[in-house]
């Protein structure tokens, strides 16, 4: 489908490393007639069990990127 926001749209292959293609983990939002949906990178490495994301009964479980962290105060979120 076609980025409908201009802005983005002509940012989006300048910024990142996969252009367009960056924004595919966002359809992991829209699988809503599941219960829970967990999505992971293909660069995250897993150390512990998952356990803990399907016992607690919250609706949003996120990590921050330190390495894309402009200042320890503007932490962006992933998840």
């Amino acid at each position: 489908t076609t980025i409908k926001g201009e802005k983005l749209r002509n940012r989006i292959d300048k910024s990142g490393c996969c252009g367009a293609s960056e924004l595919i983990k966002l359809w992991a939002f829209s699988l809503v007639d599941y219960f829970r949906v967990v999505h992971l990178d293909i660069d995250a490495l897993l150390l512990q069990p998952l356990d803990q994301l399907f016992e607690h009964d919250v609706e949003l479980v996120y990590t921050t990127d330190v390495m894309m962290a402009p200042s320890p105060k503007n932490m962006p979120v992933q998840g």
